[in-house]
């Protein structure tokens, strides 16, 4: 069984290139089935989670993708909830993460806690599910390996008080930009 989580839900706001996934998801299952032709699919998404802070619901239908593209031979888990902040939802999400974690490979989506803890410390195949647009990787890279992200993430902390997308960070260094030249 082949154990794939595309992390949607928020991820389409807030970190949107990484949530641009779905090709490059498909490309990394293609290559275990090619290694394992019989596998299964187990598919786990938050697809049409509503984002926590502005409560916008996006569905991308990543369900019915992996659907035409594979057929039967993917299946996944209807939850009670997408709504991590009620406990049938964070009951469904540890479910989807047990199950994962007993899959005979794993595709996860970079920049995901969630996949990340997924594929933690197993010696299975895993193959991240890398944004499909080539721009994004390559400054995703460029940031990382410069440590710019990590100071991005460490200014988001100290004036939200939480981890933020560099985004939501810059939006709000316009934001104050704009209140003291006084433009709208």
């Amino acid at each position: 069984m082949i154990g794939v989580h595309l992390r949607r839900g928020d991820f389409t706001i807030d970190y949107a290139p990484w949530a641009d996934n779905l090709a490059n998801s498909f490309r990394a299952v293609d290559r275990l089935i090619a290694r394992w032709p019989d596998a299964g699919i187990l598919l786990c998404s938050d697809d049409g989670a509503a984002d926590p802070i502005g409560r916008r619901v996006t569905l991308v239908g990543v369900h019915e993708a992996y659907s035409r593209r594979y057929g039967s031979r993917v299946v996944w888990r209807k939850p009670r909830s997408l709504d991590r902040g009620q406990l049938a939802g964070v009951q469904d999400a540890l479910v989807d993460l047990l199950l994962l974690r007993h899959t005979d490979a794993f595709v996860g989506t970079s920049s995901s806690s969630f996949s990340d803890i997924a594929a933690y410390g197993r010696r299975v195949s895993t193959l991240w599910a890398e944004p499909d647009d080539w721009r994004y990787r390559l400054a995703g890279f460029i940031l990382t390996r410069s440590g710019i992200a990590r100071l991005i993430q460490e200014a988001g902390c100290r004036r939200f008080g939480r981890e933020v997308t560099p985004r939501k960070l810059m939006q709000d260094h316009v934001a104050r930009l704009r209140r003291r030249l006084g433009a709208k």
